[in-house]
């Protein structure tokens, strides 16, 4: 059985509009059109995951120094659970090893499948922030879980350790 080929390109300003409708699809608190060509201006990191000539994961990412923080992923509803949105945030973290230390991300407390590829990415929780989204479907605040990821290699990792 042959499998349509994946491919990863850069975000570009003429994606902006599919992604606003595509991220409405899946978000309760979608990226609008413009909040996509506000990033993409800010010179924040964008990629797309192209499948089968159609947009099929996304995600933004924002560095700083050297620590990048995970803005936005996304998966279209049809093409969820492929390992599409894995490709896509094992890519990203292949382009930033070597240029930033340290990746952080805030996810919806009851996000359970992104807290999941999160933590097999080897992710871990670092803090919580209480009330942080609006409830789904207009109901209360929901909180957010920050996350972090080392991007050093394990061996700097030990460096700061004591002599023998």
């Amino acid at each position: 059985m042959t499998t349509a080929l994946a491919e990863i390109r850069p975000m570009r300003g003429e994606d902006a509009l599919e992604l606003a409708r595509l991220e409405a699809l899946v978000e309760s608190s979608p990226w609008s059109e413009k909040n996509f060509l506000d990033s993409l201006n800010a010179g924040h990191l964008g990629f797309i995951l192209e499948k089968e000539g159609q947009i099929a994961a996304w995600t933004v990412v924002m560095t700083v120094l050297d620590e990048a923080e995970l803005l936005i992923i996304g998966v279209r509803p049809d093409m969820q659970r492929q390992g599409l949105g894995s490709k896509l945030l094992s890519f990203v973290l292949g382009e930033l090893r070597g240029k930033t230390v340290l990746m952080n991300l805030e996810v919806r407390a009851g996000n359970l499948p992104a807290i999941g590829l999160y933590k097999r990415f080897g992710f871990l929780q670092t803090g919580i922030r209480r009330g942080y989204y609006p409830g789904e479907n207009g109901s209360g605040r929901e909180d957010a879980l920050l996350m972090s990821l080392s991007l050093l290699p394990e061996s700097d990792l030990n460096a700061g350790g004591s002599a023998a």
